[in-house]
């Protein structure tokens, strides 16, 4: 997924995309830097559970059962436009934005990844020392599908002794 969103906005927008508090050099100005703020968030309705028969495994068995648990959790990530000019700022942060609004949906769509919800674009400027780094960025909800399967032995035969 995070291949999925660098390499898409950076192929929208003409920018750079970092994935920022990393042990690295700050790209050339304009950029796009993004932050997992919310890396896993459990889906809050029911799991999909299903159970079915399969080929065992071990040669002295039939079947196997193998149990799946589907869920839908929701990842969270921090988008935000980097410059030394606030015009340029403004229009990478909204570039991006739109990114996720359409071409990057259908585009992280066909690999099950959802847009579910984008806040607005804000200021997030801060001050260097002797100069303003201009910030403007916004959130972006994420869903996925996170499956997880197990395979159970089976007890295929039963004797009872009656005494």
């Amino acid at each position: 997924m995070e291949n999925a969103v660098q390499e898409g906005l950076s192929a929208y927008t003409g920018v750079s995309v970092d994935m920022r508090e990393q042990d690295a050099p700050k790209s050339a100005y304009p950029f796009i830097g993004y932050k997992f703020t919310a890396p896993y968030n459990p889906d809050t309705g029911l799991p999909i559970f299903k159970s079915e028969l399969i080929q065992s495994a071990e040669p002295e068995f039939e079947y196997d059962i193998e149990q799946t648990l589907i869920t839908m959790p929701t990842i969270t990530v921090s988008i935000s436009a980097y410059s030394d000019n606030i015009d340029q700022c403004h229009s990478t942060a909204l570039k991006a934005r739109e990114w996720f609004f359409h071409a990057g949906y259908e585009d992280l769509s066909e690999q099950g990844i959802v847009v579910e919800s984008l806040t607005n674009v804000e200021d997030r400027t801060v001050f260097l020392e002797i100069m303003y780094e201009y910030r403007a960025g916004f959130d972006c909800t994420l869903r996925v599908t996170d499956t997880s399967t197990l395979r159970l032995a089976t007890i295929e035969d039963i004797e009872f002794e009656r005494k």
